[in-house]
């Protein structure tokens, strides 16, 4: 089909690109959070009653650094529900329809670890005091790990799962492989980091104790500063493959294809 008789592309697919973009600004929002409001209430390199300070001293600033994650959280949920509705009978359906529960799994640990962090994590931050004895800080090092295991591998492997089925569902209902080598060769890049900060968060996490601290947690900051930004560049190439589909055949209207 040439491009000036190019099929308009269906509400559907207009709305799922728009979820993408979207969710795409919101990530970006997060990571700039994460560097200038997060981090430094989990630089675990600091002494507890330290890190814990800066969560006390402004706790609002800290819950409302936490807000682009669950604004965050909310868009991959948009995304994948606009994915089920675009490929309902169409190429990508099995892809788009496994790739739902996924998203509700990893957003529901994701969001449980995110609660705690914005609400009795200050509470502990505020006890903690500035010369904590040593079963306090146990404590709160116990809870600072419990949060970081549940968003950084419970969430975070389930969302790695959840983006195989994003790949899927593009890739079939976007010519297929041999019109997509990028998104793919970047997608599985991403998927090897973000497989690889799952499994350096579980090691850091549930080795982490106030005398030794997070072992490895430098690791796990290099495989997320390289997997996040990436994530944003895939997801790009994801709006492009689905808004490309102006230039291709339309979709077959009662296709049951995967």
């Amino acid at each position: 089909m040439a491009p000036d008789d190019a099929a308009p592309l269906p509400a559907t697919t207009r709305f799922l690109v728009v979820t993408i973009i979207v969710s795409i600004a919101l990530h970006a929002l997060a990571l700039a959070t994460m560097a200038l409001v997060i981090q430094p209430g989990l630089a675990v390199d600091q002494p507890v009653a330290e890190r814990a300070s800066v969560i006390a001293t402004s706790p609002w600033l800290w819950r409302l650094g936490w807000l682009p994650w669950q604004l965050t959280a909310a868009s991959d949920v948009a995304v994948s529900i606009a994915l089920v509705i675009d490929r309902q009978r169409r190429p990508g359906a099995v892809w788009a329809w496994a790739c739902l529960p996924l998203t509700l799994a990893a957003v529901t640990a994701d969001q449980w670890g995110e609660t705690v962090l914005v609400t009795s994590f200050v509470d502990a931050a505020r006890a903690l005091g500035p010369a904590p004895d040593a079963a306090a800080a146990a404590a709160y090092v116990e809870l600072e790990a419990w949060t970081l295991f549940m968003t950084g591998t419970c969430a975070n492997g389930t969302y790695t799962l959840m983006s195989i089925g994003w790949l899927g569902a593009t890739i079939t209902a976007c010519g297929g492989l041999a019109r997509n080598r990028w998104l793919l060769g970047l997608g599985a890049i991403d998927l090897a980091l973000f497989t690889g900060c799952s499994v350096t968060n579980w090691w850091v996490t549930t080795g982490a104790t106030v005398e030794g601290g997070y072992p490895g947690f430098a690791v796990m900051t290099v495989f997320n500063a390289l997997a996040f930004p990436l994530l944003c560049v895939w997801m790009g190439l994801m709006a492009r493959a689905f808004l490309a589909r102006r230039q291709m055949n339309p979709d077959p209207g009662n296709s049951h294809s995967a």
